[in-house]
């Protein structure tokens, strides 16, 4: 429902359209749950043991790369308390709000990109205290 966050109402009946809008915005304001510590752990040693896999370089590997990138950009909303709202949104988000962090990503994402530029990335999007 938070994707017509911020929609408009062209045609209701007893005020329900108006309402539900403003019922999630208030529930956007709020934020996410937050992940139990065990949750944040676990998706700690999943970022490490997906590194550890893509070393491979084999067909698996570059899956598993493949993967992690695609985690690690929710995963950092996630680890943080923030609404993750799909790739557009959360890459523009890191632009405006944490350019150096998006610039890890843009290097990371880059095709032929080095390991080490995933490795960098994991390491800051896995820093929060759990």
């Amino acid at each position: 429902m938070l994707r017509i966050r911020g929609g408009r109402v062209l045609l209701e009946k007893r005020g329900f359209g108006t309402a539900l809008l403003k019922r999630l915005a208030r529930r956007y304001a709020r934020g996410p749950a937050r992940l139990s510590p065990e949750e944040v752990n676990l998706r700690k040693h999943w970022a490490r043991k997906m590194l550890q896999r893509i070393r491979r370089a084999d067909v698996e590997g570059n899956f598993r790369r493949a993967w992690l990138l695609t985690t690690l950009l929710e995963d950092y909303f996630v680890l943080r308390g923030l609404w993750y709202e799909g790739p557009k949104l959360s890459l523009r988000w890191l632009r405006q709000n944490e350019p150096a962090v998006a610039s890890l990503f843009t290097k990371a994402l880059s095709l032929g990109a080095k390991l080490s530029c995933i490795v960098e990335l994991a390491a800051v999007v896995t820093a929060v205290p759990g």
